[in-house]
């Protein structure tokens, strides 16, 4: 019997997958190498008597568990640990006759374990394919063999990140006349590496369970779901990208943003399509509770996020020789709550974190006051002392502008000098007392002035990229409550290995004047098409420089230096990934101009294309135009993904739009960022809208489906639409059958070697090269 409700949740958590690695997950099925597709189980007893799956989500009221089936107990190494556990098999019906898809599980008792080798066998069945479960992704090797086309040996070692708990092990498609039951499966063999690198020999009891349906969804609530399963668990949850670097994440951008956009878009749903999503939520055995937990979670580290990086500002200091230095950082975190919130208390990881960081710390805290105590006599010296570590302190403070609690440091810093200048001119007579007074004064004055630029730093940007050959610019302005200021400004381009490529003289910010542009030389020996630039900028008043931040810009050629074609990328890599649908208006679209379109050149400035012939010209013709970019090194990154933003600039940009409005109504588009006109111009011309009135769903890697809808409103036309044939086209939304029929009847686009389209799945870079360029073509 067919199953067509399948494919909704095969489609609906595709994207969870890239970014939920590594931790605890509920039952979900993988289908192939590359697990594209998912499949997300509960637990409804699955018996020979049992009737097929069903479209209701509930489980069946009459179906009773089977006897459980024991296997053959292995034999045990000497030294090794035993355990008895429950393994669960769910087993799925398909849309092709006869064949089953059955995914194993793992009880909750299993503990934190590095490799594990399991065999398994179906009686009277053929096995069609097998994979591991998501977990096992960029985590240790896997390998996995088939033997007379019933047994199949998984088997994973050298595991990077330990796994516990219920974990999905593994994935199989299997073709059976008969029902898969645990009386014609069993599980011969079952093995794990624990954490300490000892043997854990497992005495499996086989459960087999059936799946249940996913409820039909609407492209807009199917966009909600997606968006909650593609957030992080919170065990998952971490302050740091490398720990042995102390490299913290931004905790606003990477967790918080898009954990409030999905929950946000969520909440803005009516009851009964919330009633309907929090049935899939529970499929995947999660509730919406979970991810409003995982909100506060991100919020609670948000909020200590300024302690978090208070380490770097000690300098590792081990004694009190130069402790008085960091008064300031002491003053601040006596002054702060150090317990861990109660939000945070549930993110484990995160929690152990933020703990060790405070232990840390208090530690570097004992110096400082062992040195404070040092200095307690109100002698001339000691005071002397005192003023001069607060020139230090000053320094020292500005250097971190960038940390959460700067203008804290800065608070703490002016508290201390105060306390100074009131118990010298208390306690202390003699002949230097104004010159110390007066020391101290110059101090709190800057602080101050430091408080007002801190709180009104400039703005800069990159006028037209970085063209190969011709000077470039940034321009930098001021608001005015630091109009009068008298400063400078200084410009540094770096490669992607953190190499000053060029950098500016500083330029006078006078006094009065609202901007200033920032001019550097020619290009032509200094970058190759294609390099990753990274632009920073520094304020410069009173002898302090105030870091306005970076701006990534990628190296382009063209004829014309005035047409603005290379601009800021942004980054290239992509965002997380979580597969939302996106709307799109019934308005006729804006006309596209090919004439206005980039020419093309025949240079390949790249060395990673090897494979990738038939996406060759299109990369090449595409990157001389200055529309798709490098990574840096000569690199392009065929196989990365492309988001919606990036996906845009490109349609915008071949298609010869205007692209100088930055007005936007949408909550995540920032209108001073690189994105902002190509993402307002590809709306204004009805290519696309976004994923609700609200959000357009920046950073979000592009479906197949999406870049084809855009790309068949961009050309606003029909007629060449074929029959599809791909064996996954009920997975393809409705709104973009049209499109997927019109662009591979074109040619544009095709499918997979297996048979699939894989709608849902993100747009590799190779692949948007070569659906734009190919469009373009037939345009032009």
């Amino acid at each position: 019997m067919k199953n067509k409700k399948l494919n909704n949740l095969v489609c609906g958590l595709v994207s969870a997958a890239v970014l939920t690695t590594a931790v605890s997950a509920p039952a979900v099925f993988a289908a192939g190498e590359n697990n594209n597709e998912t499949i997300t189980a509960t637990d409804t007893v699955l018996t020979d008597e049992t009737t097929e799956a069903t479209a209701s989500p509930e489980p069946s009221a009459t179906a009773e568990p089977e006897e459980p089936t024991v296997s053959p107990e292995p034999t045990a190494t000497p030294g090794a640990q035993e355990m008895d556990m429950k393994v669960t098999a769910t087993v799925y019906t398909t849309d092709e006759d006869d064949v089953y898809k059955v995914v194993f599980k793992t009880a909750s008792s299993l503990p934190e374990i590095l490799g594990f080798e399991l065999t398994a066998t179906f009686d009277n069945a053929e096995i069609n394919s097998v994979s591991f479960g998501e977990s096992f992704a960029g985590n240790g090797e896997t390998s996995k063999s088939i033997t007379d086309d019933k047994t199949i040996t998984y088997v994973w070692k050298n595991g990077s990140t330990a796994l516990s708990g219920a974990v999905v092990l593994s994935n199989a498609s299997v073709t059976s006349k008969n029902k898969i039951t645990s009386h014609n499966m069993s599980i011969d063999k079952f093995t794990a590496t624990l954490k300490d690198g000892s043997e854990l020999i497992i005495n499996p009891t086989l459960s087999v369970v059936e799946g249940t349906n996913m409820p039909d969804l609407t492209e807009k609530e199917q966009s909600s779901y997606d968006a909650l399963m593609a957030l992080p668990e919170i065990s998952a949850l971490t302050f740091y990208k490398d720990e042995e670097k102390d490299d913290l994440y931004d905790i606003s951008s990477y967790y918080s943003a898009r954990i409030d956009t999905a929950v946000e878009l969520y909440d803005s749903m009516m009851e009964t399509s919330k009633k309907r999503i929090d049935t899939a939520l529970s499929i995947s055995n999660k509730s919406i509770t979970d991810f409003y937990t995982l909100q506060k979670a991100a919020k609670a580290m948000q909020e200590v996020s300024g302690i978090m990086q208070m380490p770097e500002c000690y300098d590792g200091i081990t004694d009190d020789s130069s402790a008085l230095n960091y008064e300031y950082l002491k003053t601040t975190f006596d002054n702060l709550s150090t317990s861990v919130p109660s939000a945070l208390k549930r993110a484990a990881k995160a929690t152990e974190e933020y703990n060790e960081v405070v232990s840390k710390l208090t530690d570097y805290n004992k110096y400082i006051e062992t040195a404070l105590k040092t200095l307690e006599d109100k002698t001339a010296e000691n005071y002397n002392t005192k003023i001069a570590s607060l020139e230090v302190q000053y320094s020292k403070a500005n250097s971190f502008s960038l940390h959460t609690l700067y203008k804290t440091y800065l608070s703490s810093l002016k508290t201390i000098a105060q306390s100074l200048y009131d118990d010298v001119n208390k306690n202390y007579s003699g002949t230097y007392k104004e010159y110390m007074l007066s020391s101290i004064e110059k101090i709190i004055n800057k602080i101050e002035d430091g408080n007002v630029v801190s709180d009104n730093l400039p703005i800069f940007s990159i006028t037209n990229g970085i063209n190969i050959g011709y000077s470039w610019s940034v321009s930098v302005k001021r608001r005015k409550a630091i109009i009068d200021q008298d400063a400078t400004v200084q410009v540094y381009a770096y490669n992607s290995k953190g190499e000053v490529i060029q950098n500016s003289s500083e330029k006078a910010f006078k006094a009065g004047d609202e901007s200033v542009s920032v001019s550097l030389p020619s290009t032509t020996k200094m970058y190759k098409t294609g390099d990753v630039v990274h632009v920073k900028c520094y304020y410069k008043y009173n002898d302090i420089s105030y870091y306005l931040g970076e701006d990534t810009v990628t190296a382009y050629k063209t004829v014309n230096p005035n047409k603005n074609q290379g601009g800021s990328t942004g980054g290239n890599t992509g965002g997380d990934t979580n597969g939302s649908g996106t709307v799109y208006p019934s308005s006729a679209p804006t006309e596209p101009d090919p004439t206005k379109a980039p020419n093309f050149a025949d240079e390949n400035p790249y060395t990673d294309l090897d494979g990738y012939d038939w996406a060759l010209e299109s990369i090449i013709g595409l990157t001389n135009a200055g529309i798709v970019n490098g990574m840096g090194d000569n690199k392009f990154d065929p196989s990365g993904n492309v988001t919606r933003e990036q996906f845009c600039k490109m349609v915008v940009q071949m298609f010869g739009l205007d692209a100088t409005d930055t007005t936007s109504h949408f909550n995540d588009v920032d209108e001073t960022k690189w994105y902002a006109p190509y993402v307002t111009a590809a709306v204004n011309a009805g290519y696309v809208q976004g994923q609700s009135d609200e959000y357009f769903g920046i950073g979000e890697v592009i479906m197949r489906q999406d870049m084809a809808t855009i790309l068949y409103r961009a050309i606003n036309k029909s007629g060449d639409g074929v029959i599809l044939e791909f064996t996954d086209n009920s997975d393809i939304a409705a709104y973009a059958k049209d499109a997927v029929a019109e662009l591979v009847g074109l040619g544009v686009m095709n499918g997979y070697e297996d048979g699939s389209f894989k709608p849902r799945g993100s747009a590799t870079r190779a692949e948007a090269s070569k659906v734009i360029y190919g469009t373009y073509k037939i345009v032009k």
